[in-house]
């Protein structure tokens, strides 16, 4: 009886929850409202008859509409009254005669040419149940199809807007979806319900005050869920039957990776966000398109040819050994350019909770705490790249720490043949993955080599040509398969390095170490990670499980601080920070653990900086993305 009660507790919770956004979705905003399609980045579901492109001029994006244009949000309007307002250029000295028409009917007739952004207002006064679709007919004789350079579209009322049609129905999905996963991964309903209410809550609160916000933060979602959810969960249902997880981590990583990838996904869907390099990641995945497999063949000559993806080192300008490997997919999925840059956002907010899945796993094969990957979830650096747009590099750094949790489990058999094969695999995929990894694997490598000769005896020695081995044969995968054409550019850039006066010949500023490494622990850890980590590393390194392997990322993070400091136009790309966020993390982790089984008041005291930390990170999140709102204004 208890199992059933529970059961129709379950259900009656998760109704409950699915019904909020349900009924905020149907019953919509109250005026006075304002709803604005600011043209640019993600204008395309709502457009019609514009240009293929948009464009961005000192931050602001516009976009040509043709002779016949529209722009439908799907949005219902009623009450009033209301005003339709656009901000617009000509450019051609060519008269355009422009008539534009609301739900239909003419409400401006006007005309114009030059260059000068203009803006018009007109009122459309009091209307019943209306969709908001706005149409621009333009006649000129310039005949090449332009008629409007649009900046923005606006529609302000005292009446009430709501979504309308299937746009309904995605918050519920969302909703749905996220009570669906935590189920799958072996939450029972009530809880899973829970889990979902606080997201189920925010959504309706959105839909009452701003649907049209709503809607555009939720763009993509009910896929990304879909896909990207159920692949996580199934491998985590995967792992549990083969006994190589607890059931009790597979529900925590659900929950918390859940969490954050919607955190995430809902900040790089914000309409206002941009980053310049979403339009360069979009233009390569587009030369992929167009190139198919020649790009492999001579990918130096592609790369140099479009320009974005050069470099400066030493006084010359280089095509920067930029590895597509993270654009692939997008490349042979067929997708629009705005569809693929949000695809390109989503699978980035995706990649930047692997790391957290994976030093989740780390902890428990070096016998760590695992709040260390909690606090993964709040570190201000993930949503820093993702601001960003470092989208190749995330994907890079998910496989650099695959590899690192790979190693925490097969360091010891590494000279086994089997093991030793994997293992040069996993370095030629790092080095792959993304061009930093070539510089930080190898780094990496080469000083775990020697992190194994001193502290493993008597072995240390066969463990550390086994190692280096490894690391090489690596290598020699990953230039054969692409780095082969660059050869010459890292030849001359290493010469540059090592002559006399290299350091007066850097294009980029050298800088002392300890200059370097104030101001990359200040941007991304401030004071506190340092003194967690510091205390948390002594402790694992006492407890000797996975000893070498801890001082190899530690040595070599030191190491490539050190690079960028004295040879900065090599080492400038090594995205160290992201290399050792786990590594902080974790050790922080292990001191709070520490601090809290000093006692009661001990506990607290590791709360309170927990708890600390959790906020500050969720400050610096914040600050990192409002500083790229408004680049495509």
């Amino acid at each position: 009886m208890t199992d059933r009660k529970g059961a129709r507790i379950g259900v009656g919770l998760a109704l409950v929850v699915l019904a909020l956004p349900l009924v905020a979705a149907w019953g919509g905003a109250r005026g006075p409202f304002e709803v604005t399609l600011n043209l640019g980045p993600g204008d395309a579901p709502y457009v019609s008859g514009f240009t293929s492109s948009y464009e961005i001029d000192d931050r602001v994006a516009t976009h040509w509409t043709t002779y016949d244009a529209a722009v439908a949000l799907p949005l219902t309007v009623s009450g009033g009254p209301m005003t339709l307002s656009y901000r617009f250029a000509r450019v051609f000295p060519e008269t355009a005669v422009v008539e534009v028409l609301f739900d239909g009917a003419v409400v401006d007739r006007f005309e114009c040419r030059g260059g000068r952004f203009l803006e018009r207002t007109v009122p459309l006064g009091a209307r019943g149940s209306t969709p908001v679709a706005v149409a621009f007919h333009a006649d000129s004789h310039e005949r090449q199809n332009l008629g409007l350079k649009l900046d923005w579209v606006r529609l302000a009322g005292t009446g009430r807007v709501t979504v309308r049609g299937s746009a309904r129905l995605v918050p519920a999905l969302v909703v749905a979806l996220l009570v669906g996963l935590h189920v799958l991964a072996g939450w029972d309903l009530r809880r899973a319900a829970l889990l979902a209410a606080p997201w189920a809550v925010a959504a309706a609160f959105g839909l009452l005050c701003d649907p049209w916000l709503v809607h555009r933060l939720l763009r993509g979602m009910v896929l990304a869920l879909s896909l990207f959810g159920l692949a996580g969960v199934a491998i985590g249902r995967m792992l549990l039957a083969r006994g190589r997880v607890a059931a009790a981590d597979v529900r925590a990583l659900a929950a918390l990776a859940l969490a954050t990838f919607v955190l995430r996904a809902l900040a790089v869907n914000h309409p206002d966000f941009y980053y310049p390099d979403l339009r360069t990641h979009a233009r390569l995945v587009q030369v992929l398109r167009a190139a198919g497999l020649a790009f492999f063949r001579n990918p130096a000559a592609y790369i140099w040819e479009h320009g974005v993806w050069r470099t400066e080192a030493y006084g010359k300008t280089y095509a920067f050994p930029y590895t597509p490997a993270f654009h692939l997919p997008f490349a042979v999925i067929p997708s629009g350019y705005d569809d693929l840059i949000t695809a390109m956002k989503l699978a980035a907010a995706v990649l930047s909770t692997v790391p957290m899945v994976l030093a989740w796993a780390i902890a428990r094969r070096l016998g760590a705490p695992v709040v260390g990957a909690a606090l993964m979830a709040f570190v201000p650096t993930y949503v820093s790249r993702l601001s960003f747009a470092f989208l190749p590099a995330l994907f890079g750094h998910a496989v650099d720490v695959a590899f690192l949790f790979w190693l925490a489990g097969n360091l010891e058999r590494i000279r086994e043949r089997g093991t030793w094969v994997r293992g040069a695999l996993f370095v030629a995929a790092c080095q792959l993955a993304y061009v930093s990894g070539v510089i930080n694997i190898s780094l990496f490598v080469a000083v775990l080599a020697l992190c194994e000769a001193g502290l493993r005896r008597p072995a240390g020695g066969r463990q550390a040509v086994a190692v280096l081995a490894l690391g090489l044969a690596g290598s020699l995968v990953s230039v054969l398969v692409y780095y082969r054409d660059f050869l010459p550019m890292v030849l001359d850039v290493v010469s540059h390095a090592a002559r006399p006066g290299a350091l007066a010949a850097s294009v980029h500023p050298v800088q002392g170490f300890l200059t370097v490494a104030y101001a990359r622990t200040r941007d991304f850890f401030d004071g506190i990670y340092p003194v967690l980590a510091a205390a948390g590393l002594v402790v694992l390194f006492r407890r000797g499980r996975g000893a070498s392997l801890l001082a190899a990322w530690l040595l070599s993070y030191l190491l490539l601080l050190l690079g960028r400091a004295r040879v900065p136009d090599v080492f400038l790309h090594g995205h160290e920070t992201l290399f050792v966020t786990p590594l902080v993390c974790l050790a922080a982790g292990q001191a709070l653990a520490t601090l809290a089984s000093h006692g009661r008041a001990a506990r607290a005291a590791a709360l309170v900086l927990g708890g600390s930390l959790a906020l500050q990170g969720l400050a610096w999140q914040w600050h990192a993305l409002a500083d790229q709102l408004g680049n495509a204004r």
